[in-house]
């Protein structure tokens, strides 16, 4: 069972963590967005990048409730026609697996929905692990869906966004995922402030963190069996 801790206890913190894991071959990287909110405003404190679950033993990871998107490596997703059920999707795009294997997540939009899938026992050793070191997970979302927020949230144009999670290209319009498309990884940056930028890696857990405080983030119904 994929164990999460109860959010009720930090209801009146004023601090976050949006953590990304992106699972690869042989390793695994972190990218992180520290936020707080000051009064009506949220700012957004530390952003970076670190390569080994060691370097999240500090307070900035331990002492705040944590938003966790996980992508890559032994994450699957699936666009599906919008009327499916998940059962029958999954007996159609993969016939031998059993469904009870797996962490099942669905993004319902409006013509189409998502099914993204990643076996229970992989994603249970890792919240563990990020158990161990303290790390307390309050959410969590596989994939970047998150990112159809980016209009929403910086009221920027919202036809297309071409977001790139490493060696995955998300490609949102009207706020909602049309394609992923496997490309080569590259470092984009995006616009959160008039004096203010994140890369890429940051940008995901950023508006991921968001729903912490409230902001209307509009993610995902998932499905923690």
């Amino acid at each position: 069972m994929v164990s999460l801790l109860d959010i009720k206890q930090w209801f009146r913190g004023n601090k976050v963590v949006g953590l990304h894991l992106q699972l690869q071959d042989n390793s695994q990287l972190f990218s992180y967005c520290e936020l707080l909110k000051i009064k009506s405003a949220v700012d957004v404190s530390s952003s970076g990048v670190v390569e080994h679950i060691d370097q999240l033993s500090t307070p900035m990871f331990t002492k705040a409730p944590v938003y966790l998107s996980l992508d890559g490596k032994g994450v699957m997703h699936f666009k599906v026609d919008h009327n499916s059920t998940i059962a029958d999707a999954l007996s159609t795009i993969l016939p031998n697996v059993k469904m009870d294997d797996f962490y099942i997540q669905e993004k319902v939009e409006k013509d189409k929905k998502w099914i993204s899938l990643m076996r229970k026992g992989q994603l249970t050793r890792l919240i563990n692990e990020l158990d161990a070191k303290g790390v307390k997970v309050v959410d969590l979302v596989l994939g970047a869906f998150s990112v159809a927020n980016y209009s929403r949230v910086f009221d920027v144009p919202k036809n297309e966004l071409n977001y790139q999670l490493y060696d995955r290209q998300w490609q949102f319009r009207e706020n909602e995922l049309e394609v992923i498309n496997k490309t080569e990884g590259r470092v984009s940056t995006y616009k959160v402030d008039e004096n203010a930028s994140l890369s890429s890696e940051c940008l995901l857990p950023f508006l991921h963190a968001l729903g912490f405080f409230g902001v209307d983030t509009d993610i995902t119904t998932r499905s923690i069996e």
